[in-house]
C-alpha cells in the first residue's frame, strides 16, 4: 500500500531525519569580538554556540569557524576559540557574506552541515542557501544564531522554514545524536547541556 502512494516505510523515514554523526560538520559563522556586542542577547547566542562546539567535539563532528573581514570585525570570540583543538586549522577567513566557498575549499565537507552564527539574515542566510544549492543538507541551530535586530532573526528563520531548510535548537541536535539515555556518551552530553 505504501508503495502505491510513494511513501517510505516508517523505519526508512526514521533513519533519514536523524543527524548522521559520521557525515556531518558544524559551521560556526562570524562570532567575532567586535560584532558580538551589537547582537541582541549575544550572551545566549555565543553560549549556545560554545555548547554546540563542545557537543560536536564529544561526538567527533568536525568544526569549522568562519571569520568575516577580521581587520574590521576582529578575531573569533575567545570563548569559542578556546574550544577548538587547532584554531588556525579550523578557521576560514572570508570577505564575502557567504562562508560556503571558503568552507568547501578548506576541507571535504560532509553531506550534513549544522550552521549557526551571526547575523542570521545576512551571513548565516547566504551560507545556508549556498550550501543548500550545493546539495548539502543544512540544519540551522536557531538558538545559536543572532542579529542586531531580533525581527531580522525571526524573518530569516521563517524564510528557512518556508524553503524547507531545517530549523532546530542546539539541544535537540545534541540529543538526536546520542543513541540512548545511558552510557558514556549520554553522561558526557548531559554534562555539556547542564
Amino acid at each position: 500500500m505504501s508503495a502505491i502512494f510513494g511513501l517510505q516505510p516508517a523505519s526508512a523515514r526514521a533513519r533519514d531525519w536523524r543527524i548522521p554523526v559520521d557525515d556531518a560538520a558544524l559551521l560556526l559563522v562570524d562570532y567575532q569580538e567586535r560584532l558580538m556586542p551589537a547582537i541582541a542577547d549575544s550572551r545566549r547566542v555565543l553560549g549556545r554556540a560554545c555548547t554546540m562546539a563542545r557537543a560536536a567535539a564529544a561526538l567527533g563532528i568536525p568544526i569549522r569557524v568562519s571569520v568575516h573581514v577580521p581587520t574590521k570585525l576582529g578575531p573569533t570570540a575567545p570563548e569559542l576559540l578556546e574550544l577548538l583543538d587547532d584554531p588556525a586549522a579550523r578557521q576560514v577567513t572570508k570577505s564575502v557574506f557567504s562562508a560556503t566557498a571558503s568552507l568547501l575549499e578548506s576541507f571535504d565537507t560532509p553531506q550534513t552541515v549544522l550552521v549557526a552564527g551571526v547575523e542570521t539574515h545576512i551571513c548565516v542566510r547566504q551560507t545556508a542557501y549556498d550550501l543548500h544549492a550545493a546539495g548539502k543538507r543544512v540544519v540551522i541551530l536557531a538558538d545559536a544564531c543572532g542579529t542586531r535586530d531580533p525581527l531580522m532573526h525571526d524573518l530569516a528563520l521563517q524564510e528557512f522554514r518556508a524553503d524547507k531548510i531545517a530549523v532546530t535548537s542546539t539541544e535537540a541536535v545534541c540529543w538526536e545524536c546520542v543513541p540512548e539515555a545511558q552510557g558514556e556518551l549520554f553522561r558526557k552530553m548531559l554534562s555539556i547541556l547542564k
